[in-house]
């Protein structure tokens, strides 16, 4: 899965935008804690909660790099040295992204935010501790079909995705903003619906695109910034001012829960 397209959506509107790539396949292989190891089945599930930790620990050091005084200069050189970034770091991530950006968030006091796309709460099933920072503001944007999907691959006996997630809204200090997108899948919050339309729909919804969904996969990023703009963690609301009229016009699939 990629996510240039969201990517591209909140850089255009001024937000500088660091990603953590899982080139190294680290998302889905880890035999033991410390290393990644490419020889275990791709969805054997057992280390997952090891693979996590580690990848909250790589977005924790990413996050502290990212806040320090010089990053941009010994980054990107000289030609930014008189740029500087604002103290408003948020953390987001997709799936087992989303996860990982909800876990790391409680341990990053730096983070004055974190977006959960999606979350895949297995790594932390049966944790009661799960949360976001007593003092972030958190925002849970869930595709309606996505606990369907996980149970062809984890039985509800192994796995209760909708009870680790109101456990976790219920463990948070400040009740998390949460919307559901209506009728979507888990792939609509990535690139898959912008680089292979007609096979991603007959996929996953076995029948033609739809044309009123073909931006589905910017939703989230719209749903983020005008979460981020309403918190006040947004440095250019001016540039934001088009995603209002977007997010109106797919009104039909979003869902606020917290109503």
């Amino acid at each position: 899965m990629r996510y240039s397209a969201m990517f591209m959506e909140l850089a255009s509107c001024g937000y500088f935008v660091v990603s953590m790539l899982h080139n190294d396949r680290s998302a889905d292989y880890c035999p033991a804690e410390g290393f990644y190891d490419d020889s275990v089945k791709f969805y054997d599930q057992r280390h997952r909660n090891i693979c996590e930790k580690m990848r909250e620990n790589d977005a924790i050091q990413v996050a502290r790099e990212i806040m320090e005084p010089n990053f941009l200069t010994s980054t990107f050189g000289k030609r930014w040295q008189y740029k500087s970034l604002t103290k408003d770091l948020v953390l987001m991530g997709h799936s087992f992204g989303g996860i990982t950006a909800l876990g790391a968030a409680d341990k990053c006091f730096q983070a004055k935010a974190v977006i959960g796309l999606d979350p895949w709460f297995f790594p932390y099933a049966g944790d009661k501790g799960l949360k976001s920072g007593d003092y972030q503001e958190t925002l849970i944007v869930m595709t309606e079909n996505f606990p369907k999907e996980i149970k062809k691959y984890l039985t509800p006996a192994e796995y209760d995705h909708v009870a680790d997630q109101k456990q976790f809204i219920q463990n948070c200090k400040k009740t998390p903003e949460y919307y559901q997108l209506k009728d979507q899948w888990h792939f609509n919050q990535t690139d898959a619906v912008m680089l292979m339309p007609q096979v991603h729909y007959q996929l996953f919804r076995n029948e033609d695109p739809d044309p009123r969904y073909l931006e589905i996969y910017l939703t989230n990023a719209w749903l983020a910034m005008k979460f981020l703009e309403d918190k006040g963690l947004c440095s250019q609301p001016k540039l934001q001012r088009p995603i209002h009229n977007k997010l109106a016009a797919m009104s039909s699939i979003i869902k606020c829960m917290n109503e």
